[in-house]
């Protein structure tokens, strides 16, 4: 891991560029043509049950022996853990697959390294004078697996700019409506966002008094969230999902509606387009070096204050 510090310009980056060359190398892909989106738009959600893996030819199991899927995916977990947000979902949906894996996902495999070429000088900023109000993005794409039926969390927390915190996860629970994801996804965000309001205030000194704003494109659940009357719709959810609304109530936490376009989670809940990739991708502090100058000059991601008078007047 590299990280470059700018004093003149007030930035700090953290790259892994040198790791993403070698990984390319490593899976013999350093002269594969570039792609400019982790995945393709369609998933296959290949074999998930150990029943089916037992029903596999015994030619596709000798091919796996010979494929290191799971050392792939190992890397991948690594990178995005660390210093790439944006292809968190990415390397987790692949992870699942690390022990019956296909044809197909091996191919989606490599479909991600195609995208880490086109994008390997892409490092994640820290500007001085930046927002140092923390805040967050949530979201869930529900029952996303055809197999299985769970839903996919996803959530971001910004800082000075970057992207400090964020996951990519499915849920233990089968959701029963998006509303209900997007619920439970609120709950981990939550959680999230209590510890790192401890850790600024440690490391800066201060007590947060207001509340951190978190980002949600489901109106249904902020509702939710705020209204403690039981519905038949939402009655029957988990008691620990309720966390929501104490930090609420404390003041700790504040669900603000975003659109979904400007929703910067939802690329770690679903596969998206490049388009929308490169825009949350900027949302989360990730830049390219050969743009360095023309981001030199610009603000750094922010909270959209529009929407926190919207949430202060509800």
């Amino acid at each position: 891991m590299g990280i470059k510090q700018n004093l003149d310009e007030g930035f700090v980056e953290i790259t892994q560029e040198r790791y993403i060359e070698e990984m390319l190398q490593d899976f013999e892909m350093q002269d594969c043509n570039p792609r400019f989106q982790p995945l393709p738009l369609k998933l296959s959600y290949g074999i998930v049950d150990e029943k089916q893996d037992e029903e596999d030819t015994e030619e596709l199991k000798q091919w796996r022996k010979k494929i290191p899927y799971s050392r792939l995916a190992g890397a991948l977990l690594h990178l995005a853990r660390y210093s790439r947000p944006d292809i968190q979902f990415a390397a987790s949906y692949l992870a699942r697959y690390s022990s019956n894996f296909n044809k197909q996902q091996w191919f989606e495999a490599k479909e991600i390294l195609r995208y880490l070429k086109a994008t390997k000088s892409t490092r994640l900023r820290f500007r001085r004078g930046a927002e140092m109000a923390l805040f967050g993005y949530v979201d869930a794409d529900w029952a996303t697996d055809p197999r299985t039926r769970k839903s996919v969390s996803g959530y971001a927390f910004v800082l000075a700019g970057g992207c400090i915190s964020w996951a990519s996860r499915r849920q233990h629970s089968i959701a029963t409506s998006t509303m209900e994801a997007e619920y439970m996804a609120m709950s981990e965000a939550c959680q999230e966002a209590i510890y790192l309001r401890r850790m600024v205030e440690f490391l800066f000194s201060q007590c947060s008094v207001s509340p951190t704003l978190i980002l949600c494109d489901n109106q249904g659940a902020i509702c939710l969230s705020k209204n403690a009357t039981s519905h038949r719709r939402s009655k029957h959810i988990d008691i620990r999902f309720h966390f929501n609304r104490q930090v609420q109530r404390e003041g700790k936490v504040r669900f603000v509606k975003v659109a979904s376009e400007r929703n910067a989670a939802d690329s770690l809940t679903k596969s998206l387009s490049a388009s929308k990739v490169s825009v949350f991708r900027r949302q989360l502090g990730l830049v390219k070096e050969e743009l360095s100058r023309e981001f030199s000059n610009m603000t750094s991601p922010t909270i959209p204050w529009e929407l926190t008078a919207d949430s202060q007047s509800e």
